[in-house]
């Protein structure tokens, strides 16, 4: 209106509002499905958040030193060492089933017999029934169910082994990311204090006439972005926390 720009330079700040306000609805977008989301997830019916101090989140710190007990609390870890105790008694019970099951009593004259007289003495083994028979006849059977048995009680040991080493890995995996977003983070929030900076200086030297006004939204421009690359570095840190919580199997704090 005054002259001291060209309709060019006019046109080029109207696009860039217009490409920044274009932004707005997409965002606003993900905001309602995130709401709704966490509104069902608390048993109420879709709809708004209230926000109150969760707009002011930041993330916890981590102590220096996690103890790796801590993973003793993942379901996963729970599932695997429970199905291998479970195959332990199963190994155990079909290693029993092996040997024969005799009765001696105190006054019993089989007291002082051993299983090889039982053998020696075919008529002595019948009149003690079938149940001594019963290994000893189906032996075959009973250590191919040994054999079926160890196979599983195997399987179920390498699954719980392999269980705790991605457990492992899941948590440095989680506790570097951290440590690396943080360092992300104080990057950005370095380079948005420069942007703006430079945003001041590039508009103090078009007022001046050193500039033309392009090289102000080029400036501004770059503010924007570096505003955006502190919000996303934001939202990273607290995923990065949340991660480091399911990777240890529910937070770093040991109960007393």
């Amino acid at each position: 209106e005054t002259g001291y720009t060209s309709r060019l330079e006019l046109m080029q700040a109207d696009s860039e509002l217009r490409s920044t306000r274009a932004q707005i609805p997409p965002l606003q977008h993900q905001i309602a499905q995130q709401e709704n989301a966490l509104s069902v997830l608390l048993g109420d019916n879709p709809g708004a958040v209230k926000r109150g101090e969760f707009a002011q989140l930041t993330p916890l710190r981590l102590p220096s030193q996690l103890p790796s007990t801590l993973l003793n609390r993942r379901p996963d870890i729970a599932q695997a060492e429970r199905q291998l105790v479970a195959a332990d008694a199963t190994l155990a019970s079909s290693q029993a089933q092996l040997l024969p099951s005799i009765n001696l009593t105190a006054t019993g004259s089989l007291q002082d017999r051993t299983l090889p007289d039982l053998l020696d003495n075919p008529l002595r083994l019948w009149s003690l029934g079938g149940s001594i028979l019963a290994p000893l006849l189906n032996r075959q059977a009973l250590n191919a169910q040994v054999d079926v048995s160890m196979a599983q009680r195997n399987q179920a040991l390498y699954s719980y082994e392999k269980t705790v080493l991605n457990a492992f890995k899941e948590a440095k995996n989680a506790i570097v990311d951290f440590n690396k977003i943080k360092e992300v983070y104080q990057l950005r929030l370095k380079l948005e204090r420069s942007a703006k900076t430079y945003v001041d200086l590039a508009q103090l030297q078009y007022i001046n006439g050193v500039i033309n006004y392009m090289d102000v939204l080029d400036a501004q421009r770059g503010y924007f972005d570096a505003q955006i690359g502190v919000s996303n570095a934001i939202r990273d840190e607290l995923i990065a926390v949340v991660n480091v919580y399911k990777a240890l199997g529910g937070g770093w704090q040991i109960e007393e």
